[in-house]
Formats: structure tokens, C-alpha cells, sequence
């Protein structure tokens, strides 16, 4: 269903295809912003080591999601790629939500 979603969103609002350039970022703060939340997350097992990972990771990945978003909506508003970055951040809300109530 989301493969379809995102299909409609581009044709829709005829936005690119992201591809691998999703890794890059466009400014240096949301750089520094993205690999500061990756070492974070990466450490988290370190530092919670009874923490369920399994319901951790789809927020994780959200909150990529909305930074890139955010970076993108400032940046490059024009290519309306912000709405796909926001479409699957809150289908990873959503996975995150039902790990939760299904696996805590």
C-alpha cells in the first residue's frame, strides 16, 4: 500500500526519484545533525543494554526521515520531495506504534 501511495505522490505532485541521494545531505548543520542521531542510536544499545531494539529502530528511522523533510522543505521546496521524506516518517510512526503495543 505505501509503494502505491508513493507512486501517486509522484505522479501526483511530479516529484523525482530519490535514488541513492538521499545520503547526501545539503547543508553541513543537518550533516552534522544526521550523524550525531546515527552514533546516537548506534550507542543506544551501549548505554540501554535491556532496551528493546525492535521497537527503537522504526523511530530511529522516522526521525531520519523527518530531518531529511526538514532539510529537504528548506532547501529544495521546489522538487516536493519533502512530502515523500514525510510520507515515510509517519509510516515508520506508525510501524513504531504497533511494535510498541504488540511487542512491549
Amino acid at each position: 500500500m505505501w509503494f502505491f501511495i508513493n507512486r501517486l505522490i509522484q505522479q501526483r505532485f511530479k516529484t523525482s526519484r530519490r535514488g541513492w541521494k538521499w545520503f547526501r545531505y545539503e547543508n553541513n548543520l543537518f550533516g552534522i545533525i544526521f550523524y550525531t542521531l546515527f552514533v546516537a542510536y548506534i550507542a543506544f544499545p551501549f548505554i540501554y543494554p535491556n532496551a528493546n531494539l525492535f521497537i527503537v529502530m522504526p523511530f530511529a528511522i522516522a526521525s531520519f526521515n523527518v530531518l531529511f523533510s526538514i532539510e529537504q522543505f528548506i532547501y529544495k521546496e521546489d522538487e516536493k520531495l519533502y512530502i515523500q521524506y514525510f510520507l515515510d516518517a509517519s509510516v515508520w510512526c506508525i510501524l513504531g506504534v504497533i511494535t510498541y503495543f504488540f511487542f512491549s
